[in-house]
């Protein structure tokens, strides 16, 4: 899903990183497709039948201009003992942010299961399970924010606040609402006081909406910890669990639960999380 929303809107969000995602366009608008081919491959993917459905949802005028990726940076995470995704998956949406100008860095070296690895909380590292939180000893959210933001301050024990936003008021008049009710959002005191500070939009997982696991996602992958000192206001939007759409995990839109345009500047959950950090932003 941060593939997606960064594709599409990369003239408003500025880099992306991508733990064990599937390439932009892989699944087709096709579930049976979603659950085959975009999770599991024997060899390296051919990348390009997703290059020309970037380059035509350009030309189309339902992305932004693929130019912005070629200055944008880009961080791709692959678990040496993801079983869920399988390598050649996620390495295929590093090849194609390469193949489309951008130069992204690939990390496959930590042998982590399918999840968000930290420093010290989760499940034991190599084991695929929820929730899907990952105890690796690599500071996951650390080393996608350096790559991201350039060097950063050190962490601190995050002293700001965790804010419940209404999430409903983001919903575009006459769109499918699939989203939670309640969206969270952490706020560093010097933000909170006025100071100038960036928004990082940190999408959770499937399984891993506060429906599944309250706040473990927001409280414990290691973001806040950052913010405090970097300025940096943490946006964690929300899913919600449905049989109608089918969406019993409460995953992110990325196979057309939402519709056709999913995966485009006018899809549901993209344009929601756009107007969610458009109307945080003002004063």
């Amino acid at each position: 899903m941060a593939h997606q929303l960064h594709i599409a809107y990369s003239d408003k969000i500025t880099g992306a990183a991508l733990l064990a995602g599937g390439p932009y366009g892989c699944a087709k608008g096709d579930l049976d497709i979603a659950l085959a081919e975009c999770m599991t491959a024997q060899s390296e993917l051919n990348i390009s039948p997703f290059v020309q459905i970037a380059k035509q949802a350009e030309q189309q005028g339902t992305i932004a201009s693929l130019e912005n990726l070629k200055s944008q940076p880009v961080w791709v995470y692959h678990g040496k003992s993801d079983t869920r995704v399988g390598e050649w998956i996620t390495k295929a949406s590093a090849d194609l942010y390469q193949a489309l100008g951008a130069t992204p860095t690939y990390i496959d070296s930590i042998d982590s299961g399918h999840g968000f690895p930290t420093e010290s909380t989760g499940v034991t590292c190599n084991t695929t399970a929820e929730p899907h939180i990952n105890h690796c000893q690599y500071d996951a959210a650390g080393e996608l924010l350096t790559h991201l933001y350039g060097e950063l301050k050190p962490k601190v024990v995050a002293q700001g606040k965790i804010h419940p936003i209404d999430q409903n008021q983001f919903i575009n008049e006459g769109q499918e609402n699939t989203l939670a009710d309640t969206g969270y959002l952490y706020v560093p005191k010097s933000c909170a006081q006025g100071e100038s500070c960036r928004v990082h939009i940190a999408l959770h997982g499937c399984k891993q909406n506060e429906e599944a696991l309250d706040k473990q996602y927001v409280e414990n992958t290691g973001y806040n910890s950052w913010a405090d000192n970097n300025r940096l206001v943490i946006l964690y939007p929300q899913t919600k669990n449905s049989l109608s759409p089918l969406n019993p995990y409460g995953c992110w839109d990325w196979w057309g639960y939402t519709g056709a345009d999913y995966q485009t500047r006018s899809g549901a959950q993209l344009s929601h999380i756009i107007n969610m950090v458009e109307g945080l932003s003002q004063p």
